[in-house]
């Protein structure tokens, strides 16, 4: 069952957005290669809060990115630029209706 998890945060003072748009690029290849990947959107909100949506095929693919994610060197820098004191996140199991 697809899991998805959510992102909510703001970047910290210097970080253009323009810097973490050309992260993204690199994050998005790398999750392309990721059992289970879905989708990943990204957008911003009028506050200057940002929101990062993952879709996985199961919760074990998701988890199993999250362990692994800083392998990745482009996460690593994309890291860099959020202030993680304003991080929120939220994960839940997509349900399906019939």
């Amino acid at each position: 069952m697809e899991f998805v998890g959510i992102a909510k945060f703001k970047l910290i003072e210097g970080v253009s957005d323009n810097d973490l748009l050309e992260a993204e690029k690199g994050i998005r290849k790398a999750m392309k290669s990721q059992k289970g990947f879905l989708s990943r959107e990204l957008g911003k909100f009028e506050d200057g809060h940002w929101i990062v949506t993952i879709r996985w095929a199961s919760r074990e693919d998701g988890s199993k990115w999250t362990e692994n994610l800083k392998q990745f060197e482009i996460v690593r820098r994309q890291h860099q630029m959020i202030d993680f004191t304003t991080m929120r996140m939220e994960f839940y199991q997509k349900q399906i209706i019939l």
